[in-house]
């Protein structure tokens, strides 16, 4: 957001040589040039630079973060549970296979027809074979929900990884605690000020020095 005007700052694509640039510039200075508006325009990777160096001062204990995610995960119980499911349909199959074995011994014994066993024990083995066709589906919907410990480690890893910032920082993480970056009027092509304010705590004031390739985050009073 422009500090002098209040105005949001808008996406570009800046292409070069080297590839395409990502900036953003205010919305005045768009529609009507540098006399309208003094704002520098932002690039994404000082953007990412500055918001890592954020993180990385919220999460200094990086590893009891972790440990308690993981925790959190480990204690969240599965969306459903199965397993009465399943054992109602092995209640449903143990009944039809009692219904059949009665209904072979009244076909033995001459109480009813051939013609009416076979009739009977197909409409039971067509229950049967939609019954266990259901409990395929639920067994795999139960895999598919359980969280092995081989899962839980992947997880692991991969927050580790996020919160070193060995690959720049994830913008969807931070989406989850940026609200808004204001660029102050004070700032200049050479120096940025920026007032950053989280979802969540204070905001935090940076100074970015572009001649010096430098810059520096402080939790503002």
């Amino acid at each position: 957001i422009c500090g002098e005007h209040g105005t949001s700052f808008h996406r570009q694509l800046l292409k070069s040589a080297s590839g395409n640039k990502e900036v953003w510039q205010c919305r005045v200075y768009r529609d009507r040039g540098r006399a309208a508006c003094s704002a520098p325009q932002l690039y994404t990777t000082e953007l990412d630079q500055v918001m890592a160096r954020i993180f990385d001062r919220l999460a200094q204990d990086k590893q009891a973060i972790i440990d308690a995610v993981m925790a959190l995960l480990q204690a969240v119980p599965d969306e459903h549970d199965y397993t009465q499911d399943l054992h109602r349909i092995e209640k449903d199959l143990s009944a039809i296979q009692a219904k059949k074995d009665r209904l072979l011994e009244m076909s033995i014994e001459g109480i009813i027809s051939m013609a009416e066993f076979k009739q009977r024990n197909d409409g039971f083995n067509d229950q049967v074979r939609l019954l266990e066709e259901k409990r395929t589906a639920l067994q795999a919907e139960a895999e598919k929900g359980r969280r092995t410990a081989t899962q839980l480690e992947e997880i692991r890893t991969v927050l580790e990884q996020e919160l070193s910032f060995q690959n720049g920082v994830n913008s969807a993480l931070v989406t989850t605690i940026l609200d808004h970056i204001v660029v102050k009027k004070c700032s200049t092509k050479e120096v940025l000020h920026l007032d950053i304010h989280l979802k969540f705590g204070g905001p935090w004031g940076a100074v970015f020095d572009r001649e010096k390739s430098s810059f520096r985050c402080t939790p503002s009073l």
